[in-house]
């Protein structure tokens, strides 16, 4: 019968249904930041790489861009390409561009004296020697932009999504006790 056919999405391993995506999303808002270092400053803004999670194929960023000024601050674009780590004069430079597979709670606006926290999730991969993931967000019609270097060593250390019951218990508790401290 062609009117009671079921039609079925079948995604590849790097494909999330929105399910998987919100499961996702919530194993990583249960995550307090971490202080990997990855800090860049700017005309009054912050950029800083709070978490590198893995899933599977899935490479997921958790950043955060703290606007200290009285302008708001409207995204034009972001991008992330791995490129030499030294640039050496009349050489030709080549980008590789990584796509940006979803994002989670990807803001167009940091109004002033405020913070927003956001996900970015790419395919799985790893930074060859003697290169670099640049991250490259723009303004809209502004000046304050950021180019961040990440090194391959930090994409080394990402967390795993989904771990298991007995690991995910007992970081829970180091994490009640970590909130009682931060008090």
């Amino acid at each position: 019968d062609k009117e009671k056919t079921q039609r079925v999405a079948i995604l590849d391993e790097r494909e999330r249904s929105s399910e998987q995506k919100e499961r996702i999303r919530q194993a990583i808002s249960k995550r307090i930041p971490l202080d990997l270092g990855l800090k860049d400053k700017n005309a009054g803004m912050e950029f800083e790489v709070g978490n590198i999670f893995i899933d599977g194929d899935i490479l997921l960023l958790r950043m955060t861009l703290t606007n200290r000024t009285q302008i708001g601050y409207t995204m034009d674009f972001m991008r992330f390409y791995i490129q030499d780590a030294k640039i050496r004069k009349k050489t030709a430079v080549q980008q590789i561009e990584q796509d940006i597979l979803f994002t989670f709670d990807y803001p167009e606006e940091i109004p002033a004296h405020e913070s927003r926290i956001f996900t970015v999730a790419m395919n799985k991969f790893t930074i060859p020697d003697k290169k670099r993931l640049v991250i490259e967000i723009q303004e809209r019609n502004g000046g304050r932009h950021f180019l961040y270097k990440l090194k391959n060593k930090s994409l080394l250390t990402a967390e795993e999504v989904f771990r298991s019951r007995k690991q995910q218990e007992t970081e829970d508790e180091a994490d009640k006790i970590l909130r009682r401290i931060a008090r």
